[in-house]
């Protein structure tokens, strides 16, 4: 089974108005779980054949009943109906579609737009197999590193890549990383966000390796963790570094800078990062010692430090719940202004714009500079992907 909520036209799926057509939304996968920019899921480890929302209804009160489609918003979850009783492995959401990877690996879509029309009921993406991770409206990840855009009438396999074992989408461009720690990027480049020591606002649909010297070519390694967000990109490497590159007037790079780079730089201060995610133009990552650090935009208080300014081109500590360190967190789509973060409890916190409820602690239409706990409780802690 599949919960989900906020502001749908069906089942599980999400539609802003204002920005339908602007900005197409990713999800990106983190230890198995997804979030989108109005809600979040996670994949149900105690029982099998289940998708369950990060927010609400984990609790010994068991969901509420099956419910026809309907395309009221809700701050509470819904089961969606129609998917095979099969372990969910992947899923993935934004502005207004829905997918979930199986364990049989196949795939199934619902919703509207992105995903090849709409669907107020889940339909199979044909001519996948084996599918473990998804990544916004247009990728999906097989078990062989094979990576495929599913965003057409039928998928299609993205050429030029060796095998891939992480995806992610952003708003313009896409980022994968390999099994030797490079990373590969392609789209837009218009800032530089594909990291190739140039810029252009030609789509370039041939994957090439991000390089850390235009001189030399030599790519970036070590990587351990990707994450592309509104025209930038982060990596996190194993040595517990980040580095940066892309569009950069928010401070995204986080080398003190608000200038754009195309060729990745050294985050600031940061020796300890083991995970990296972003939400629109904002950066953070989480520390060894169960911590987060942002930098970027400060939009409807997306640092999470309660501060006042616009933006931070360097790390800043996130003010942390009291006694409490995080476990995981997600991304959220390039156009989101919220982060969603695991404690090491269970609990379940969230920060930044509430416009539908998509933090899920019962409120609408109000922002929290500092994350706030969600009626979520009891989410097995992943183990580390």
């Amino acid at each position: 089974m599949w919960y989900g909520w906020e502001e749908s036209s069906g089942p599980v799926h999400s539609t802003d108005p204002t920005d339908a057509n602007i900005n197409p939304v990713r999800a990106v996968t983190m230890c198995g779980k997804k979030v989108n920019r109005y809600g979040a899921w996670r994949l149900s480890q105690s029982q099998p054949a289940k998708v369950e929302c990060d927010l609400g209804y984990n609790t010994p009160t068991p969901p509420p009943p099956p419910h026809s489609p309907s395309t009221a918003h809700s701050d509470t979850p819904n089961q969606t109906q129609g998917l095979p009783a099969v372990r969910a492995v992947a899923v993935s959401a934004g502005n207004d579609y829905s997918l979930a990877a199986l364990g049989d690996g196949t795939v199934w879509r619902w919703g509207g737009g992105y995903t090849n029309g709409g669907a107020s009921t889940p339909i199979q993406i044909s001519g996948l197999s084996n599918v473990v991770a998804l990544a916004g409206y247009k990728l999906a990840l097989d078990s062989s590193g094979r990576v495929w855009d599913i965003s057409g009438t039928s998928p299609a396999a993205i050429s030029g890549l060796p095998r891939i074992v992480k995806i992610s989408q952003g708003s313009d461009h896409f980022l994968a990383l390999d099994t030797s720690g490079n990373v590969w990027a392609w789209g837009f480049n218009t800032y530089g966000q594909l990291g190739n020591g140039a810029t252009s606002a030609t789509y370039q649909a041939v994957p090439t390796k991000v390089i850390v010297s235009s001189r030399s070519n030599a790519a970036i390694n070590n990587v351990a963790g990707i994450a592309a967000g509104n025209s930038f990109s982060v990596a996190v490497k194993s040595d517990g570094t980040a580095w940066a590159w892309g569009a950069g007037a928010s401070g995204q790079i986080g080398n003190g800078l608000t200038k754009n780079q195309s060729l990745p730089q050294k985050v600031n201060v940061l020796t300890t990062a083991t995970d990296v995610f972003t939400s629109g133009s904002t950066a953070a990552v989480l520390l060894g010692d169960g911590t987060l650090m942002t930098w970027g935009s400060n939009y409807e208080g997306l640092l999470g430090n309660n501060g006042a300014v616009t933006l931070s081109s360097s790390p800043v500590a996130v003010t942390m719940p009291p006694g409490m360190t995080f476990a995981s967190m997600s991304s959220t789509s390039d156009s989101a202004s919220f982060f969603l973060a695991l404690g090491s409890d269970g609990s379940v916190w969230g920060w930044g714009g509430n416009p539908w409820g998509n933090i899920g602690d019962g409120s609408e239409n109000n922002i929290y500079k500092t994350p706030v706990r969600s009626l979520m409780s009891g989410v097995p802690i992943p183990s580390r992907c």
